[in-house]
């Protein structure tokens, strides 16, 4: 990998953050390769603030019952217990299950 950045003077790496544009300064294979940051952009026709009201009546209409969050980085690992939600899940109808 550091051969291809080596001697890549016409070439410019675009981050997406100062974080990482900071990041790739310090790194031996990057930190001699132009960088400039373009930020994101955020559809704001799509994406808005919205105020804690708002938010709290959208949620009223879709959780009319108690909910249980469960997080995951891999829902369907052995080791992250995914699939035992699931099966709670079943058994306990009462009850709103959401996984992120």
């Amino acid at each position: 990998m550091k051969k291809a950045f080596d001697g890549a003077d016409t070439f410019t790496l675009v981050s997406v953050s100062g974080w990482l544009s900071e990041r790739t300064q310090v790194s031996g294979i990057t930190s001699k390769v132009n960088n400039r940051v373009v930020l994101n952009g955020i559809n704001t026709k799509l994406f808005r603030n919205y105020t804690v009201d708002e938010i709290e009546e959208d949620i009223k209409k879709y959780f009319t019952k108690k909910t249980v969050l469960f997080v995951t980085s891999d829902f369907y690992s052995p080791v992250k217990g995914g699939t035992i939600v699931l099966e709670i899940a079943k058994r306990m109808p009462q009850y709103n299950f959401v996984s992120l």
